[in-house]
């Protein structure tokens, strides 16, 4: 009977193992163990039918067939069940890699992804905490919603596009304070600081906030895998593979407000007449708009 089915997805800064015996499993790139998983998504890519030694489809079955190999995959996961061929399972690492340009391919191309190397400069980042999650509040002021405060964590690259519900935003504003933000100006969504507390701009009310997505402006190269592997001995063993490469500009999610937006909406009107004027002492008829005024509020003070 099949055994222990392994899954490798997209793999970018991470690889999840997939086991129907315990809770999934995220381990970063970078980790040793999971080099051979790596190397192997790599072979798979170039869907060589060759049984011949030293082929593509033969230099993973080398790798399933090794201890030193699958001794490292079984930390990272893969069912003990899955055992090496005793025959010429016990070649070492060093050796191998003398007699086969395939798995040397192989074993560079994993370290660079261990590296994670395009990642580290191209990658953006959401780096909020939980409680800095629930700070997000959304506030509409003269027909725009401003959403924030947020931080994300950006190295070589920048913000390409914001959107919010599906849609595009009109830019952000640089600042930790609600207060502060209808004073400050809208700038273009590729000025996102990097560790720097902004607010989303959106030109339109918003009743309700469902989705905020970031794109990165710089593509980042991935190799995207998926390998089920199905145990039945020591000399049955199959893997199904499938893997490309593929080159993806990085999105992240922000967290949504936990409160819908409230729309404040005043009417400036004299005291005494009832009028949106006031009348001067000349005559003439002053509009009551662009008159400032502060808000009490019990728990912030004069807003």
């Amino acid at each position: 009977m099949p055994h222990s089915p392994y899954l490798m997805p997209h793999l970018s800064k991470n690889a999840t193992i997939y086991k129907y015996v315990k809770e999934d499993i995220i381990m970063s790139t970078d980790f040793y163990n999971i080099k051979p998983y790596i190397m192997i998504g790599y072979l798979a890519k170039f869907e060589s039918t060759s049984t011949a030694v030293h082929s593509y489809k033969g230099t993973i079955q080398d790798i399933f067939n090794n201890k030193y190999y699958l001794d490292r995959m079984h930390k990272a996961g893969l069912s003990n069940f899955l055992v090496p061929n005793p025959s010429y399972g016990y070649t070492r690492e060093a050796v191998m890699l003398q007699n086969n340009q395939n798995l040397v391919d192989a074993d560079n191309y994993a370290e660079q992804a261990g590296k994670q190397g395009s990642f580290k400069n191209n990658y953006l980042e959401n780096n909020m905490t939980d409680a800095q999650n629930a700070k997000v509040t959304s506030t509409v002021i003269n027909g725009k919603t401003y959403i924030g405060p947020y931080t994300i964590k950006r190295n070589d690259s920048k913000v390409e596009k914001i959107t919010v519900n599906g849609k595009e935003a009109s830019g952000i504003v640089i600042t930790s304070k609600s207060t502060n933000i209808q004073n400050k100006k809208v700038k273009a969504v590729s000025k996102t600081p990097n560790n720097k507390k902004f607010y989303i701009v959106v030109d339109s009310k918003l009743d309700k906030i469902t989705s905020i997505k970031l794109t990165g402006n710089k593509e980042v190269k991935a190799l995207k895998a998926r390998l089920v592997v199905l145990g039945c001995g020591v000399a049955q063993n199959w893997i199904v593979y499938k893997a490309e490469e593929t080159k993806d500009k990085p999105i992240i999610e922000l967290e949504c407000p936990e409160k819908n937006p409230g729309i404040l909406e005043i009417s400036k009107k004299d005291s005494v007449t009832g009028k949106s004027t006031i009348t001067t002492e000349t005559g003439d008829e002053l509009s009551l708009e662009g008159i400032g005024f502060k808000i009490y509020n019990g728990k912030y003070g004069w807003v």
